[in-house]
């Protein structure tokens, strides 16, 4: 039998920015290689597998036979299968499809590359064949091409949180939400999870009487309407949910209330901004673990910069895989504040500080007062030009590039320019 050059059709990998988390989802994996185990152990830490419940068994097909006997199946079986004898690990798949479950989708694991084997594979109802060696990026890309969500189907979640209360975290989720928005042109959404305490509603001068806390106690079933009463529209394409802020309850926040309803939002909008409040809970360690994208805001002294590298800590646990936190430091330059330079900063948290926000308390008092945006109070000053050069990150990169190069007009001016500089 000939050999194959390629064993499987040619497969895209996704950037993963360009990924969403799986849906809850069941996986076995029934392994021979110790290389195999620790793929799908390291698959566990990724942040894009948080919904799925992976069980791993050592032996093979053989094991997975015993196991299924007298049981049903899981959503995705992963097989490993020997190398020396083809003709067993066929019958072994025979032998197992008496107890497959017939909506269970099959990924078998091998050394083998030869044509007739993999077309063996393909005859018999397996789904994926995936050469060894095997690793978690590996089995990350055949899980999502088998059950992950389509490319640009799901939203992107961005949460803001800060390393200590009052750093303002937010001031920036509310204005970086508002400047994307209006510049993309797309719906967005901002939802306030500060139950208690939330701004939102000052923010943008509204009255706020229900709001998150409606959706979080909703069913999946009631979200879509109760989305509908809650929201109000800040401009035409920033949608925010609020809250009351009410102290006469509290409120004990499951991790199943937010599953349901960072699945919802992804579902129904292109890019969702979380305003998530600085408790450590077991609810904001899942959001944080969930969502594409955090910005930690922190202020430049010793107690934020003490809470910035904790979290910091954290994140990288239960993020391994993804990139690291924005990291802005907010209330640059107060008046006779003894400051961490930014460098500093930089060198104890051991990464680069690429953002900053100066200490502004007219420009933000007056925000405050006049229940308008920053981008009203002062559309020129060096507050707003640091929170959307934050914005930045959550816009295209084309449309940066365009809005660079300005219009045909600005472009004809600046060429100008240059030619009387040259004269």
């Amino acid at each position: 039998m000939s050999e194959l050059a390629q064993p499987l059709p040619p497969k895209t990998k996704l950037a993963e920015r360009e990924r969403a988390p799986f849906s809850h989802a069941s996986i076995a994996v029934f392994w021979k290689s110790p290389t195999v185990e620790t793929a799908f152990n390291e698959l566990r830490q990724d942040r894009l597998c948080v919904r799925l419940r992976i069980e791993q068994h050592e032996g093979g097909i053989p094991r997975a036979i015993e196991t299924y006997r007298d049981s049903a199946t899981p959503n995705v079986l992963v097989l490993e299968v020997t190398s020396d004898n083809p003709n067993l690990a066929l019958a072994e798949l025979d032998a197992l499809a008496d107890s497959c479950d017939p909506n269970t989708k099959v990924i078998v694991l091998g050394r083998n590359n030869d044509v007739g084997f993999y077309q063996a594979l393909i005859a018999r109802g397996v789904r994926e064949y995936v050469l060894i060696p095997f690793d978690g990026s590996k089995a990350l890309d055949a899980l999502y091409r088998m059950i992950g969500p389509e490319q640009g189907s799901r939203g992107r979640c961005v949460a803001f949180i800060g390393a200590q209360g009052g750093v303002g975290s937010s001031m920036l989720a509310h204005h970086v939400s508002f400047h994307v928005a209006d510049t993309l042109k797309s719906p967005t959404l901002l939802i306030d999870l500060d139950l208690a305490f939330g701004t939102a509603g000052l923010t943008f001068d509204r009255s706020v009487n229900k709001g998150s806390v409606e959706l979080l106690f909703a069913t999946k079933r009631e979200l879509g309407d109760i989305f509908e009463r809650v929201r109000f529209e800040v401009n035409t394409h920033l949608n925010v949910i609020g809250t009351s802020g009410s102290l006469f309850r509290t409120f004990d926040i499951e991790q199943r209330m937010i599953d349901t309803l960072l699945q919802h939002v992804r579902s129904e909008y292109p890019l969702t901004f979380l305003d998530v409040p600085h408790n450590w809970t077991q609810w904001v360690r899942f959001l944080l673990a969930d969502v594409d994208d955090v910005v930690l805001t922190m202020t430049p002294n010793i107690p934020g910069l003490k809470n910035a590298r904790a979290i910091l800590g954290a994140l990288k646990e239960i993020r391994p895989n993804s990139a690291p936190p924005t990291i802005v430091v907010n209330k640059m330059g107060v008046p006779k504040r003894q400051e961490i330079s930014i460098s500093d900063i930089g060198t104890h948290l051991g990464t680069p500080i690429t953002h900053a926000v100066p200490f502004a308390a007219e420009s933000f008092g007056r925000c405050v007062n006049e229940g308008k945006v920053l981008f009203a109070i002062a559309p020129k000053g060096k507050e707003t030009a640091a929170i959307i050069n934050i914005a930045k990150l959550f816009l295209p990169a084309r449309m940066e590039e365009t809005k660079q190069a300005g219009s045909p007009l600005v472009q004809l001016f600046n060429s100008l320019r240059k030619t009387k500089k040259v004269t």
